[in-house]
């Protein structure tokens, strides 16, 4: 004002700006001031409610009706308040004014004075603009300034014309624009013009009403939570309840804007393996509606869906949260705020939700049959559906309650690593379970069955006789005693396979875990602990799971269901990973599978304890596992892989006392080998042998049973006498010449005196008198005394007679109790006492029959040390587990 060109202006000495209308009407923007104590009109609203110009407020008159008053007071008395300004903030994602923050474009109040007061400022501009949704839960204001009061007038002259109140601003004007609006319970949002001093109503001295435009993309408010997440987080979606219901549609058209949130996927075909999500509602329930929320897959967008007149469905599958159920439906047309589609969609549940709990749902698909699955907090409601449909395009979240909010939270939409496992259900009055193959021991485990060692015939000169080289084995006994055995099974059970058949298994192939009720007692049921697992009552089944259908996902692991009653039964998911063992023996890197898991709670450590049987894809470990957890649903910790007892098992289970110890019982095969020495052939009885290899008759009588006979070495003393024991030859001899002349035997030889030589002329030398006509004595008169001592008769050996040593009979002769003796009695070949001799018996003598006739014995085992049995059967080891 000071360097105004006019005095008056430079005469006024303000600090603060100020308006220069007159008469103290007030500011008007988002509608009409309030008319002050002068005659000048109050200000107008102006712009537009969708605030297309960003303005800002307008400020209120001076309280001076004319300008010459502004110079009776050195300052400026009751001064106009200044109209609020203008904010605009725009967001690509969400707007969120917190339940401390305070935004205001308020005007201000008119100033008092003396004689007549200020009149209000008007209200700003708030603009809000938000790519995702707004949430208000503190203070956002556009309010218009409060007119101004007189001082020191008396009541009764506050109405005077001349001087008096100020006009009161009207309110400015709140754009918000965005996805989803939401206002908290708390949040204040001041549009009100301010309020005059005057107490004449007919003065209109208030300012107006501002405005608030509204421009959301959904009817119903989409907001992120701060304060409530599920599964540990901290933020989730929240829907607003609604404040009325929209009119229903006859005509059951699609409306052209979707009245709920919905997620674009992409352009590209969506085929998640899952989709999972949270929901929640609030603790109230409207009576107006059943259905507090929905979560539909489609197709398509809505837009797209809304453009076709001829469309059979609109989702592809569709979940609706109601007060008391839970419905399901597959390629349906649903329009939001329509009751009447819900209605004939299948029932899941009975049991109403809990208010303010997260309560958690997943949808499996599987796309190459177009089924399936629904598990609600991981109870299995819908199995193996079939729907139509080539891919998901977008999610769609509806509120269409009017009185309650609801919550969702954690939406997942991709692979699933459940690996198509499925808890037990009922079917038939039975609990029915797609199982893995069971197996036992293989068939090499088992071991082969009994046999016995071939027959084995001991040859002998007997069986090498011609007579018994037969091909019929004709003369020969076929079968001369039992076979030995040479390996014995004792197992009892058997099959092509194995121990058994291997075959699917079933729900009993698997183990049954129940929560000691000690561990129970100590539970606070309202706990987070009680609500992940441990929860009093509850049995837990524990099997191992095969997942070959992706070769891109991990190939099974442990899994585990829970029950209450074996009829209704939660999936707790994944226990264990195959891809989480390790062989810590061998370090054989192959992927290793883990089979007939069995848990039990170890009362010292508070940890639950799993064993289970470890091998690879050939079967060739047959080692022993142990994780443990913290909780009987999971997830576990792989502890070792080892042998506890030294063996291979394929079957071992776990047995725990009273007293809570506990026992691990294994089963393994071994096979035992019996050693014995070897069985050593006892020799057949042998005729004697002459050094070609022939039969010696006499010898083996003689040698097998004493024949006085063949022990009179004097037997042919006469036959020597006469030398009859050497072959026929007689020599004549000229008595002149000493020419030798042999003559043959017979007759026919004799000369003609009957005589052999021709006498005086020759004389007769006789060497032998043997007679060649008989065979017996062409060689001479044999005697028939053996000599001992003969080594003729030494050159075949005994070796099958027990009593006697295998050695030469001359030395059996020698070594007998008559010790060694003359054979020839100690008389001469011419004894003339010869006749009268008496004849040797030397019966009572050992060992000169050193080869008696005798059974053959049976083998000795006096060999080397063999196997003579191998003998195979099945253990069991108990082990005291620490």
């Amino acid at each position: 004002h000071a360097k105004s060109h006019n005095h008056k202006l430079r005469s006024i000495k303000a600090e603060k700006p100020f308006s220069l209308a007159y008469g103290g009407a007030g500011g008007g923007y988002g509608g009409k001031g309030g008319n002050g104590s002068g005659d000048i009109a109050p200000g107008n609203s102006y712009g537009d409610e969708q605030i297309s110009n960003l303005y800002g407020g307008s400020g209120g008159g001076v309280s001076a009706g004319q300008p010459f008053q502004l110079g009776v007071f050195k300052d400026p008395r009751g001064r106009g308040g200044s109209g609020g300004g203008a904010i605009e903030i725009v967001a690509v994602n969400d707007i969120f004014v917190g339940s401390n923050s305070v935004i205001s474009c308020e005007g201000e109040p008119g100033a008092n004075g003396y004689m007549s007061a200020g009149g209000g400022g008007s209200g700003g501009s708030i603009l809000f603009a938000a790519g995702g949704s707004i949430q208000i839960d503190g203070k956002i204001s556009v309010a218009g300034g409060d007119g101004g009061k007189r001082k020191s007038v008396a009541p009764a002259d506050q109405d005077n014309s001349f001087g008096g109140h100020g006009g009161a601003g009207s309110g400015g004007r709140i754009a918000l624009y965005g996805q989803g609006l939401v206002f908290g319970k708390k949040s204040s949002v001041l549009l009100n013009g301010g309020n005059c001093s005057a107490t004449n109503a007919s003065q209109e001295c208030n300012g107006e009403k501002g405005t608030m435009h509204i421009d959301s993309g959904l009817d119903t408010g989409l907001v992120l939570d701060q304060d409530a997440g599920a599964a540990g987080t901290r933020q989730s979606l929240y829907l607003t309840p609604r404040s009325s219901r929209l009119p229903f549609n006859p005509q059951k058209h699609l409306p052209s804007t979707q009245s709920s949130p919905e997620y674009d996927l992409g352009v590209s075909r969506s085929r998640p393996g899952r989709v999972s999500f949270y929901y929640r509602a609030e603790n109230h329930i409207h009576s107006v509606s059943n259905w507090d929320a929905a979560f539909e897959l489609r197709e398509a967008r809505w837009s797209y869906l809304s453009s076709k007149s001829d469309i059979e469905y609109t989702a592809i599958v569709g979940l609706f949260f109601g007060q008391d159920e839970v419905r399901h439906g597959v390629n349906y047309i649903g329009i939001p705020h329509d009751d009447e589609p819900i209605k004939e969609l299948d029932r899941l549940s009975s049991t109403s939700f809990k208010s303010r709990s997260w309560s958690k749902v997943d949808i499996l698909f599987n796309w190459e049959n177009n089924r399936h699955d629904i598990y609600i907090n991981d109870i299995c409601l819908v199995q193996n559906v079939p729907f139509r449909g080539e891919s998901i395009r977008a999610i769609s979240l509806g509120n269409f309650h009017e009185g309650s909010g609801v919550w969702f939270d954690e939406i997942y939409v991709g692979d699933d690593a459940t690996m198509d496992f499925h808890c037990p259900r009922l079917q038939n009055g039975k609990l029915v379970m797609e199982r893995p193959i069971e197996r036992g021991w293989k068939l090499e485990d088992v071991g082969e069955v009994s046999s016995t060692h071939p027959m084995q015939r001991h040859e002998s000169h007997v069986s090498r006789r011609p007579l018994y080289q037969r091909e019929d084995s004709k003369f020969i006994k076929p079968f001369d005693g039992l076979e030995d055995r040479a390996f014995t099974s004792d197992v009892k059970f058997r099959s092509h396979d194995g121990d058994r058949d291997h075959k699917k298994g079933s729900f009993h192939a698997g183990s049954l875990l129940r929560l000691p009720k000690e561990q129970a007692s100590s539970i606070d049921l309202t706990s987070e602990e009680y609500s992940i697992g441990k929860r009093p009552d509850t049995y837990t089944w524990y099997g191992e799971h095969d997942y070959n259908k992706d070769p891109t996902h991990l190939s099974g692991g442990i899994m585990a269901c829970s029950t209450q009653d074996f009829v209704t039964w939660k999936d707790e998911g994944l226990m264990l990973n195959f891809a989480n063992l390790t062989d810590m023996v061998d370090g054989s890197s192959n992927m290793l599978r883990a089979e007939k898991p069995k848990v039990l709670y170890n009362n010292s450590t508070q940890k639950y304890v799993m064993w289970m049987i470890i091998d690879n894809g050939t079967r060739e470990l047959g080692l022993a596992g142990v994780a443990v957890s913290d909780y009987h649903n999971g997830p576990f910790e792989f502890v070792r892989s080892f042998y506890p007892d030294g063996n291979q098992t394929r079957d071992q289970t776990l047995f725990q006392d009273e007293d809570g110890v506990a026992y691990l019982f294994r089963t393994y095969y071994a096979t035992v080998d019996y050693v014995i020495p070897q069985a050593v052939m006892q020799p057949t009885w042998e005729s004697v042998k002459n050094s070609d290899g022939s039969t010696n008759f006499a010898l083996s009588y003689h040698r097998a049973k004493y024949d006085p006979g063949y022990d009179d070495y004097h037997d042919i003393y006469l036959q020597r006498w006469r030398t009859e024991d050497k072959p026929w030859q007689v020599i004549c001899i000229n008595r002149i010449s000493g020419t030798e002349r042999e003559v043959p035997y017979g007759k026919e030889h004799l000369n003609f005196d009957g005589e052999v030589c021709q006498d005086p002329f020759e004389y007769k030398v006789v060497l032998g008198q043997g007679n060649p006509n008989f065979e017996e004595s062409v060689n001479g008169i044999q005697s028939r005394f053996l000599d001992p001592h003969d080594p003729a008769n030494n050159v075949w050996i005994p070796n099958s007679v027990p009593e006697v040593q295998g050695q030469t009979w001359a030395d059996n002769f020698d070594d007998g109790t008559c010790g060694r003796m003359q054979v020839d009695l100690d008389m001469q070949t011419f004894d003339p006492e010869l006749p009268n001799r008496e004849k040797p018996d030397r019966r009572h003598c050992s060992n000169l029959v050193d080869n008696p006739i005798h059974e053959t014995q049976p083998d000795k085992r006096i060999g080397e040390a063999t196997i003579l049995e191998r003998r195979r059967a099945k253990y069991v080891s108990v082990s005291r587990l620490t």
